[in-house]
């Protein structure tokens, strides 16, 4: 890998703006899916007195915010209604694997994404589903979705850095996903009407093989940056990204606040 362009001493006065969830907007829209899952099992008159199996499937990225999901599945426990939950639980070995794939049987999943098997083994079974992730497969069945407001996200993180007084942005872009896409409209939405523009940084992260990704992202991720103004504020699609342009400002020889 080549070296940063010499850049010592430079100060990089921005703000990295990464929002995975917004813990609020996210709290609506379960109690949305909360009523609608209530009035569901209300219309089961042959399963009053069932205990429904219901699984939940994440992502190990995605854990910050999602386990504050299990708070409202508690509360809706405690409203009277009889689960039996199936999730990954990590013990190190003591506990056999949790599997929650195309042939998982049960009444309901909440998952953050799935396959078009996975989708269609459900849509067999019966299954309900509730997809937690605005990405979704471009065939085959889609599934009600509980997620946050991507454009929303991206108005405020423009707010934010508006409101430090910068006059430079820039947004690290995934091209290939679509939450990444909604957040930065919402951002260049915002800094228009503000009279201000921004660069866009695409780094197609999705698209690179596992075992060369992070290889690979951080090639790309490092001469992208070393090209910004300083000072500038950058808005990330998602916290990992945060990651990377913090480090990646770092090896270009420029800080952040």
């Amino acid at each position: 890998m080549g070296r940063a362009p010499s850049t010592a001493g430079l100060e990089f006065q921005s703000s990295v703006c990464c929002l995975q969830g917004l813990s609020t907007r996210s709290l609506l829209a379960f109690c949305q899916w909360r009523r609608h899952i209530c009035h569901m099992i209300r219309q089961e008159k042959s399963g009053l007195n069932r205990t429904w199996r219901v699984g939940v499937r994440l992502v190990d990225w995605a854990q910050g915010f999602g386990n504050r999901l299990y708070g409202g599945i508690l509360d809706f426990l405690r409203e009277g209604h009889s689960f039996e939950m199936e999730f990954v639980q990590p013990s190190g070995g003591d506990l056999p694997p949790v599997i929650i794939d195309e042939h998982w049987e049960g009444d309901g999943l909440l998952v953050f994404r799935y396959t078009p098997a996975e989708a269609l083994a459900w849509k067999k079974k019966g299954i309900k589903v509730v997809n937690l992730s605005v990405e979704q497969p471009s065939k085959g069945a889609v599934f009600p979705r509980v997620t946050l407001d991507n454009i929303a996200a991206g108005d405020l993180a423009a707010e934010h850095l508006l409101g430090l007084g910068l006059r430079e942005f820039a947004f690290l872009h995934d091209p290939a996903r679509i939450y990444s896409k909604e957040r930065m409209d919402g951002y260049i939405r915002r800094l228009a009407q503000a009279g201000h523009g921004c660069r866009v940084l695409e780094i197609p992260s999705s698209s690179f093989p596992p075992k060369i990704r992070a290889r690979q992202i951080e090639n790309m991720a490092w001469r992208l940056m070393a090209g910004l103004p300083n000072p500038c504020g950058l808005f990330a699609k998602d916290d990992i990204s945060g990651v990377t342009a913090i480090r990646a400002l770092k090896q270009a020889g420029m800080r952040v606040p």
